[in-house]
């Protein structure tokens, strides 16, 4: 979920100016009857207008409840896709309900005030989807309307209009019209960039192609731009219903499942970071591993400090992408490099410098949802590559049992004045594959000639 802090305008200031310029306006009939009226954009394209008169049965407000209240932990949005009363959500909307289904409970609402609960039947974690079925409430005992998928033979183009519908802030249910992008560049999950104003509260909704079919649904915005937003393509959500439609209620935590699909979405991720070259990176004659633009995004810094004398050269790569499985997000991979130039500070001062920023690395901490963190030193050394110290922490997820967040911290010493800190960090992944990774980003570090395949 996504918010934003919206500020209306002042209406005694707009009062006070409607009042200023009608006043002129009869004092100088004349000169305002010269100037053309600016044309007026209409606030909705007839487009929009129909297709919220085509939609509105078919959208509902989704709310979140601790059992025995009455106030929400969370809203979200839904759509129908069936008449017997079987609806599609995002997974992050319904959480606590698939985690803690005996402390919360899932309720809706109609545009037109219809309200009764929901039933879970089923959930994609990793693509964030879920499917419910209307318990009771006054559309339980009637067929429901239903929005339909657009044709998987029908490929959306760039620059397609789209219109997403929802329930944004918990304000009332709204159309937001943009443009489809095609797919977002680096996300190992795939999602539809939308060029529209997707806000907190529209999770869960349906976004439609012109002719009313669902093409997505609304499932984040970037927080850092403007009307950057994304949606899940809806051929998750056409399977999910497809695999649940006839399942019964779940009524206990869904731990297990989600472990389940945590556990191949990791084996997928972990085979595709290992079998994709590094971007070498080259410092003092050494080779560093930068994961390429693949699916990762970095971003770098170089900076000069203690009057110049000493030069520090930064690389940061992460993921645009998680699962989100309503304890902590997971599946995700990333590094950090920081290369050290201290030539003109002495062996002593760049010791001591250098051993400060190994020092001062911080781990995993112990509260939930992990274990505290059991870590290993070790040095390497290695005919094709610089000695190398390397720390090796692994942490167990309490609820997810086989999952685990590894981080390797690498110091390598090139000379009595230069070195590298490479770092490593994964989360959700089986042990193996924690080893694996760690070996592999290890493995990564070697004389830049080895690298060029001429022995050292």
């Amino acid at each position: 979920m996504f918010f934003i802090r919206c500020f209306s305008k002042n209406p005694s200031l707009a009062s006070a100016s409607l009042g200023f310029f009608m006043l002129l306006a009869a004092l100088m009939p004349h000169a305002f009857a010269q100037v053309p009226a600016a044309p007026q954009a209409p606030a909705v394209t007839s487009a929009a207008q129909s297709m919220w008169t085509n939609a509105r049965t078919r959208l509902l407000r989704i709310r979140i409840v601790p059992i025995g209240q009455t106030s929400q932990a969370s809203v979200g949005s839904g759509f129908f896709v069936s008449s017997d009363g079987l609806l599609i959500s995002n997974f992050h909307v319904i959480s606590l309900v698939a985690l803690k289904p005996d402390r919360y409970q899932a309720l809706y609402e109609t545009p037109s005030g219809e309200k009764g609960e929901l039933s879970l039947l089923g959930v994609d974690v990793v693509n964030d989807v879920a499917l419910l079925r209307i318990k009771n409430g006054s559309l339980a005992a009637k067929p429901t309307d239903q929005l339909n998928f657009r044709a998987t033979s029908s490929a959306l183009q760039r620059g397609e209009r789209i219109f997403s519908l929802g329930n944004p802030l918990d304000v009332g249910f709204a159309v937001v019209e943009g443009t489809y992008n095609g797919l977002v560049e680096r996300s190992f999950t795939p999602r539809l960039f939308f060029s529209g104003a997707i806000n907190g509260g529209m999770s869960g909704g349906p976004a439609l192609d012109a002719q009313g079919k669902v093409v997505g649904i609304n499932v984040a915005k970037r927080l850092d731009g403007e009307q950057v937003s994304f949606l899940v393509p809806f051929e998750h959500a056409q399977k999910l219903l497809t695999s649940h439609q006839k399942s019964a209620p779940i009524t206990t935590p869904l731990y297990a499942t989600i472990t389940q699909q945590l556990t191949q979405y990791q084996q997928q991720l972990t085979d595709r970071f290992m079998s994709t070259p590094w971007k070498p990176q080259i410092n003092a004659g050494v080779s560093i591993p930068i994961p390429s633009d693949d699916f990762l995004r970095c971003w770098g810094r170089r900076e000069q400090m203690e009057s110049k004398a000493f030069q520090f050269a930064r690389t940061d790569c992460r993921m645009d992408s998680s699962v989100f499985t309503g304890e902590a997000s997971l599946g995700e991979i990333s590094t950090i490099h920081e290369a050290y130039d201290g030539s003109k500070l002495g062996t002593t001062r760049f010791m001591d410098r250098y051993s400060q920023s190994f020092e001062n690395e911080h781990f995993f901490s112990s509260i939930r949802p992990s274990t505290k963190p059991l870590c290993s030193q070790q040095s390497i050394q290695n005919p094709k590559s610089p000695r190398m110290e390397a720390v090796l922490c692994i942490s167990a997820y309490k609820r997810f049992k086989g999952l685990y967040s590894v981080s390797i911290l690498v110091a390598t010493q090139e000379g009595q004045t230069t070195g590298t800190l490479g770092r490593l960090n994964a989360t959700g992944v089986s042990f193996d594959n924690a080893l694996k990774l760690a070996q592999h980003f290890v493995d990564g570090f070697s004389f830049a000639d080895s690298a060029a395949g001429v022995k050292k």
